[in-house]
């Protein structure tokens, strides 16, 4: 199944519906910080709007939707106004009181305790370790890699022009992470195979 955003198609996981409730129930839980990770590559970000299309459905709530970069610079913030129904943007991550916080990425600073935050982000070792002082208010939540047949069946969704035996000749680098499965661009995996091959040398070396 796919859904359009910005005219581009994501292609929603049999998951994502198993996921969205494994999230919201920290909340309900009283869980003030989530966090949504897994391997690099998996679609955590593709999630991430997923849930905000579900979530603001049926919501009554003001919504924060923020994301950064890599370096934790924030790269965008909008806010969903459940009254006039409209995303204003903002130059900042406004503190509102009563707002849910949805992150895409690791943020700069930690969020306030007094609302609801959720996280979607790659692994982040010293992050987690820093949430954890937050013990029961904290949560991680691990999503899945993709199977083989998932992939194959995002391909046909998708409408992409891959063929099957490129796809089996880069599972054998990157397995269940499609970001690297579906790149068009061959130099831009050809170093992502490098990287990958580094990491193995550097692991076998220690």
């Amino acid at each position: 199944q796919c859904f359009p955003c910005d005219l581009e198609l994501f292609n929603i996981r049999d998951c994502y519906p198993d996921y969205y409730e494994y999230v919201v129930e920290p909340m309900e839980q009283g869980k003030r910080y989530t966090v949504v990770t897994g391997t690099p590559g998996i679609g955590t970000s593709v999630f991430y709007l997923y849930f905000f299309e579900k979530y603001k459905a049926g919501c009554d709530k003001t919504i924060v939707v923020a994301s950064y970069s890599k370096t934790r610079t924030l790269k965008e913030c909008k806010i969903w106004d459940p009254d006039s129904r409209v995303l204003k943007t903002s130059d900042v991550v406004p503190k509102l009181s009563g707002a849910l916080y949805l992150i895409d990425g690791i943020p700069d600073t930690e969020p306030p305790l007094s609302n609801f935050t959720i996280m979607f982000a790659s692994p982040d070792v010293n992050f987690f370790i820093s949430m954890n002082k937050y013990g029961k208010r904290f949560r991680e939540i691990y999503m899945p890699n993709w199977t083989f047949k998932e992939i194959i069946g995002a391909i046909d969704a998708l409408h992409l022009t891959i063929s099957q035996e490129v796809i089996n000749d880069r599972w054998k680098y990157f397995g269940g992470a499609p970001r690297f499965l579906f790149e068009s661009d061959d130099e831009a995996v050809k170093r992502a195979i490098i990287n990958v091959a580094t990491a193995e040398n550097t692991l076998h070396s220690a």
